[in-house]
């Protein structure tokens, strides 16, 4: 440690000088001579000749450079700081240092028992996942933390809640609102407006969630993740509030259920050009007016539109599974989650 005053910038530097920055206050408690060249960039080009710690009043210390510190020991000056002896700033550095080894102490502590804590609710989470979920639908506690002054704006999450696991990957709104009648802080999301159905799958988007308010607005936000090859390990850390598994009721069609197919119709699959996706395309063997197909494609529109309202979802059946019944039709079999 070195005591001996030191001319720097017009600013005396020594063991014990005060310094301020940002409203805290702060003791020169060290002093080393540099062993590289470097410079300070601000109001004009200097040279940095010393390392020098900082114990500041709040328990922390620093290690910084002369050239920065030589601002914060003008401002002391301005705020009539005075300076302390070379022994109160090597205990004020001591104590610092020992806060901090605590500090260290404590969060490799804290991050062991979250490590432990991770490890237990994932054995939990293994048990409790079925063997045919494909997804796992959670709430979330988004808390605004923009700053619109600079037009910074982010938010932060909180509390997890898993409501429901799900047979398929396919973002289904009614299926997200369903799953938020498993808790109380999420049932509002039920019946909430239709704008509250955020469909976001763009590049920076925040993808499909249920949620009333924007994107980094305060409040429960409701969405699916997929669990892929990695299981359970895909499931966030929170808490459980799956609903008690009843016997399904009867599904009941709707009243103006659509006509059979036109007899000689024949069902081809097909694989999108652009999106790569499989999709089933009904042919009709013959003609048929333009009345006659806009009602069939209504029906068909409207079906689709009442199976995805009962979270339906295809399962594609091997091929030839029908050939000794004459038929090399392509299937599939749809499935709805009660």
């Amino acid at each position: 440690m070195q005591n001996t005053a030191i001319t720097n910038d017009n600013a005396a530097l020594f063991v014990g000088a005060p310094v301020y920055s940002r409203n805290r206050q702060g003791y020169v408690t060290a002093i080393r001579e540099r062993t590289a060249q470097t410079f300070m960039i601000g109001r004009n080009m200097r040279e940095n000749h010393f390392d020098v710690d900082i114990a500041w009043c709040d328990g922390t210390f620093a290690e910084l450079p002369d050239g920065m510190v030589n601002d914060y020991i003008e401002e002391a000056a301005r705020c009539r700081m005075t300076p302390i002896s070379e022994g109160e700033a090597r205990d004020m550095l001591a104590n610092a240092k020992a806060e901090k080894a605590r500090q260290q102490d404590r969060a490799r502590a804290d991050a062991e028992l979250t490590r432990e804590a991770y490890k237990i609710f994932r054995e939990d989470a293994a048990r409790r996942l079925p063997a045919w979920a494909k997804a796992v639908i959670v709430a979330e506690h988004v808390t605004d933390d923009s700053d619109t002054m600079s037009d910074y704006f982010a938010s932060k999450k909180g509390r997890t809640i898993i409501l429901a696991f799900s047979k398929s990957t396919r973002d289904l709104f009614p299926e997200l609102r369903n799953a938020a009648l498993n808790h109380a802080e999420t049932a509002h999301l039920a019946t909430a407006p239709e704008n509250a159905e955020h469909r976001e799958k763009w590049s920076m988007g925040a993808g499909y969630y249920l949620k009333v308010g924007g994107r980094h607005s305060t409040g429960w936000q409701i969405r699916k993740l997929g669990l892929y090859d990695r299981g359970a390990d895909n499931i966030p850390m929170g808490e459980w509030s799956l609903a008690e598994v009843a016997a399904p009721a009867p599904v009941q069609a709707p009243a103006d259920e659509p006509d059979a197919p036109a007899a000689g119709m024949t069902i081809e699959k097909h694989i999108h050009t652009k999106k790569g996706f499989d999709m089933w395309v009904a042919v009709m063997s013959e003609r048929v007016d333009r009345d006659t197909y806009d009602s069939l494609l209504d029906k068909a529109r409207d079906f689709r539109e009442w199976l995805e309202s009962h979270n339906s979802y295809c399962e594609e059946i091997d091929a030839g599974a029908f050939k000794e019944s004459g038929t090399g039709v392509a299937t599939c079999l749809v499935v709805i989650d009660q």
